[in-house]
């Protein structure tokens, strides 16, 4: 996490960029799905906030809603302390919460940093209330050659610059009994994963 310290103070800029690239798409339809889905009163935990602003943009939407920013780095959570709500450190694996806490669990690229991103998502449907919804941003491995050779360069940059990987499994497929989507971008750079827990549904992991 100290390599994200050293990052928190110019990390909003340099991600700026990454999205003109190639996580643009993704992570409005993330906005579309989550606009759609905040109201007043609801629980909403946004899992690796980075600097908090997705968390930020969520509370502009809806001022009423009870936002947990978490992160695993303390100088990104120190830049997301001015958001209303609750701060909590900690790292995606096995995140300090407990279980069904969450109405929306929201997750921007993040997963690619942790060394086991099946094991982080169990752990945010843990967290996520019967009836829930999840949403999810993380780099992924384009599909065609073709399109890994063009992408090559863009991608070595995001992992030296992010420490992360792009990501070849499929995620939406460990998660339990509920609807998953999963929309790749065009240019197959990120994935954006919805996810809606079955109501009535509670996890065992």
């Amino acid at each position: 996490m100290a390599f994200y310290d050293g990052l928190a103070p110019r990390y909003e800029r340099i991600h700026q960029r990454w999205l003109r690239a190639g996580g643009g798409e993704s992570i409005a339809a993330l906005r579309g799905c989550l606009a759609a889905e905040l109201r007043p009163g609801a629980r909403v935990l946004d899992a690796g906030c980075g600097t908090g602003e997705l968390a930020r943009w969520a509370i502009e939407q809806e001022p009423l809603a009870h936002m947990t920013v978490l992160d695993a780095a303390r100088r990104m959570l120190h830049r997301a302390s001015t958001i209303p709500g609750c701060q909590v450190l900690g790292n995606l694996h096995r995140l300090p919460l407990p279980d069904a806490a969450f109405d929306i669990v929201i997750c921007t690229w993040a997963l690619e940093t942790v060394d086991d991103p099946t094991r982080a998502v169990l752990e945010l449907e843990r967290v996520l209330a019967p009836g829930g919804l999840l949403c999810c941003c993380y780099c992924s491995e384009p599909r065609s050659p073709l399109v890994r050779l063009r992408t090559l360069l863009l991608r070595t940059t995001v992992t030296q610059v992010f420490k992360g990987r792009f990501l070849t499994c499929g995620i939406g497929e460990t998660l339990g009994s509920g609807r998953v989507r999963v929309m790749p971008s065009r240019r197959g750079l990120s994935m954006f994963l919805c996810y809606r827990k079955l109501p009535g549904v509670s996890s065992s992991r």
